[in-house]
């Protein structure tokens, strides 16, 4: 790479906007991208709303219709155009002009070629149809049709355990140029068996033409200082692609959470006699890191790690599922400070923002397809894998990222769903660890042994199951435990615990529910009390040098926060439609005893 191209990278490392979800934010270019955020009209039946998107709205048990006018400017149509949504919820239908332009699905980032469908001066029509009820053919989704009779609408937020209102609730763009430019950008990291080197493989998809007429000059750099550059390619039609040697990486984790950054410039070669010209331009954050699992243990760069997570709803109080970047900064560093370094992003996939910062804070995530019922059905799994395509291209290059759920298994096992998302998984991303939880009631050694061994002769690279236990079901589990993939824990808890006001009416009972029933009154001090004997229960059973097998490898507090259950009332009479397993409220206010109590049972964990 000659001087005046490495000195055009030197500045990119220094001014560019970060990648985001794979693809490029713009530099100086043709590339323009257009903001669709902002007040957009909302139809509900006869009701008319303007709405701020990104937005949550209330149930509407049916569908609301979401529009925005924006005007273009535009001599010819452009080389590349499609619009972005970073997510909605829960099931969407795309037309812009009058064209259908295709489906979203729940959380999941979606991109639409809109070329040819522009108007491409005066204005253009969205139009994003949204339908908030989940059925037997819904991701999420489940068998609703067991409780309308019964329940009526709200029936159709059942079963799952966290509040899901519709709404477009991550930003929309418009993305178009007159010439290629980044769709993605996908690395590859390769160690030696010491991690003292590591091979960096940098792909980058391209959209608008083939690449046989350009190149991009690649630059990796950590605090300013260049340590490898390499120039991609062509790799296939619309991929360039090239290597970068790293020797004596600082290698990324929760203690030490280091990272370089990743420079991307892509250029026209055009005529051999004429310099390239520079197209699109953009740099990506990070992290060499290794995890993966070996026996019965998660090791993290070649030492064992004991996983002392906690599950985390990407739920924002009264703004639902609009992330709030100050809130998203505020939990990481609360949940560090709590001696925490594994969140469970439970149910579904998070906002883009909290996995970046996570990235930057030094936290080990998991990653989960919202899917739970109904698993077998053909519909299912093809949104489902739609879903785990979308997941992995946008966050494959994090190093938080460690593993990923193909969705939450009752009793059933759903065999298809499996053999269909497990291979998936591991062809879209061969980087992480990928498993399944068991959300069923296996309490015996026989039942545990059994999971385990279905898990691995699927392919899974660990066991994960729920447990609800106390002390006498983990002594009579614990045989059970695999030996030669780890245990982890996804859920365990106390008890619910508010000093707002009861967690229900009469003879309530609380989650989980083997506590005791009462008259709905289950204070913080309850919360941390019963904390404390469900701690009791499991940590016998941890991996540390006493007991190196049949062990757990980590474990998952249930939950970082209170969340709305609009079905809790009725899978638990008399109680109100909120989970109080939080160990701080829905808006963030801390729980003082249970949070004390768990900081302090959490120091006594493995490091």
């Amino acid at each position: 790479m000659n001087s005046r191209r490495l000195a055009h990278l030197l500045l990119l490392l220094a001014t560019a906007p970060l990648l985001r979800a794979g693809a490029l934010i713009p530099m100086p270019s043709p590339r323009t991208e257009l903001s669709l955020n902002g007040v957009w009209s909302v139809t509900i039946g006869e009701q008319e709303l303007q709405v701020n998107v990104p937005a949550s709205i209330p149930f509407t048990f049916g569908t609301s219709v979401w529009r925005k006018s924006f005007a273009l400017k535009l001599d010819s149509r452009p080389a590349v155009a499609f619009l972005k949504f970073g997510g909605i919820v829960n099931n969407g239908v795309v037309v812009l002009n009058g064209t259908l332009v295709g489906q979203i699905h729940a959380y999941s980032e979606t991109k639409f070629d809109v070329s040819s469908a522009l108007n491409l001066e005066g204005d253009n029509q969205l139009e994003v149809t949204l339908d908030d009820r989940l059925t037997r053919s819904t991701v999420p989704g489940g068998p609703t049709d067991l409780y309308l009779a019964a329940a009526g609408q709200i029936a159709y937020t059942f079963p799952i355990a966290w509040e899901s209102r519709p709404g477009i609730i991550r930003a929309v763009s418009l993305v178009y140029s007159n010439t290629p430019v980044f769709e993605n950008v996908q690395t590859r990291q390769s160690f030696n068996a010491d991690l003292s080197a590591v091979d960096l493989t940098v792909t980058i998809g391209v959209a608008g033409g083939q690449t046989e007429d350009l190149t991009a000059d690649v630059a990796l750099a950590r605090n300013g200082t260049v340590v490898g550059t390499c120039s991609a390619l062509p790799s296939g039609l619309t991929a360039l692609a090239c290597t970068i040697r790293v020797e004596n990486p600082t290698l990324w984790s929760p203690s030490e959470p280091s990272l370089y950054d990743l420079s991307i410039n892509l250029l026209d070669r055009g005529s051999s006699s004429a310099p390239p010209v520079t197209i699109d331009a953009g740099r990506d954050r990070i992290g060499f890191r290794k995890f993966e699992a070996r026996g019965p243990r998660f090791y993290l760069n070649n030492r064992p790690t004991f996983l002392r997570g906690v599950a985390r709803h990407d739920l924002y109080g009264a703004n639902g599922h609009v992330a709030d970047e100050t809130t998203i900064r505020q939990d990481l560093i609360r949940i560090r400070s709590l001696g925490i370094n594994f969140i469970r992003c439970i149910h579904y996939p998070p906002d883009e923002a909290f996995v970046r910062w996570a990235d930057e804070y030094g936290m080990l995530l998991s990653e989960e397809i919202p899917a739970w019922a109904n698993l077998d059905s053909p519909d299912v799994i093809e949104i489902a894998s739609s879903m785990m395509r979308s997941l992995a291209a946008r966050d494959v290059n994090r190093a938080s990222v460690v593993m990923y759920m193909i969705g939450s298994l009752n009793i059933s096992r759903a065999p298809y769903y499996v053999d269909a998302l497990i291979p998936l998984a591991r062809s879209v991303d061969e980087s992480r660890l990928i498993s399944f939880v068991y959300d069923d009631d296996a309490r015996s050694a026989e039942r545990i042994a059994d999971n385990a061994s279905y898990a691995q002769q699927k392919g899974a690279d660990f066991h994960s199951q729920n447990t609800y236990w106390h002390s006498a079901i983990f002594e009579q589990a614990a045989p059970g435990f695999p030996t030669d993939i780890p245990f982890l824990a996804t859920e365990w808890t106390g008890a619910e615990g508010s000093d707002r006001g009861p967690i229900g009416s009469g003879d309530t009972q609380s989650f989980p529910s083997n506590m005791e029933k009462s008259d709905g009154v289950y204070p913080e001090s309850y919360e941390a009390l019963q904390m404390v004997e469900a701690y009791r229960a499991f940590a016998p059973y941890v991996c540390n040098e006493k007991r190196p097998t049949k062990c757990i490898a980590g474990t998952v507090y249930f939950n970082w926060q209170d969340v709305l259950w609009p079905g809790m009332p009725y899978f638990y009479p008399n109680h109100y439609p909120m989970n109080r397993n939080g160990l701080v409220y829905e808006d963030r206010v801390q729980k003082s005893w249970p949070m004390l109590m768990f900081q302090y049972l959490t120091a006594t964990l493995p490091q």
